[in-house]
């Protein structure tokens, strides 16, 4: 699973904006297209990503002020203002467990995918991510250690050694997801199949 292509992944062709676009339009746009990110780009390139929280933030701060002032108005603050530019950017031949590892450091819960001249042509999402981490988790666990027999798991010398060694692979970059510090509350589920996997794995005494 680590090595799956982040296309398979990724929303393709995700809207985006500009820095110089208005907070007001973004949030129409999170709205009509029901997303919780945007790409924010200039040109070709990427500068920066604008997130549902950024808006509440705005929306926020804007209650705080006079009402429809120019300092405070949506329509007359900029993307440019609320965006997150600490954004890293995966090229289109990244794998899960790149996107894992990027999303695990924290501070963001998106990344724009781009193509070799910088285009962007995809993005993945943390809700991505972990669907794709539990479901795959959960499928390998099964097939160590069939969800009938929980109590009962087959001795060492009796699983199959590639079947094993597939289920660590998919294991690791969920452990290293975990590890970040909000997972164990935000996706409890994924937390249930890793241990799962953990503990096929110790039986088989395959080294983690």
């Amino acid at each position: 699973m680590q090595n799956v292509p982040i296309a398979q992944v990724m929303t393709p062709g995700p809207a985006a904006v500009e820095p110089g676009d208005s907070v007001a339009a973004a949030e129409r746009l999170m709205r009509e297209r029901r997303c919780q990110h945007l790409p924010v780009v200039d040109g070709a390139k990427v500068v920066g990503m604008v997130s549902a929280h950024d808006l509440l933030k705005a929306l926020v701060l804007r209650a705080l002020g006079e009402p429809d002032s120019e300092r405070t108005s949506l329509e007359h603050r900029r993307v440019g203002e609320i965006m997150q530019r600490n954004v890293r950017a995966l090229s289109r031949d990244a794998t899960l467990l790149d996107a894992t590892r990027a999303l695990s450091a924290g501070g963001f819960h998106a990344l724009p995918i781009v193509a070799s001249d910088g285009r962007v042509i995809g993005i993945v999402t943390s809700t991505d991510i972990i669907q794709a981490l539990r479901d795959d988790l959960q499928r390998a666990a099964d097939d160590v250690a069939p969800a009938t027999e929980p109590a009962a798991p087959a001795p060492a010398q009796e699983l199959d050694e590639p079947q094993l060694k597939a289920l660590r692979d998919v294991y690791r970059p969920v452990r290293s997801y975990l590890r970040s510090g909000r997972a164990e509350l935000q996706h409890p589920r994924l937390l249930q199949a890793a241990n799962r996997a953990q503990e096929a794995l110790h039986t088989a005494r395959i080294d983690l």
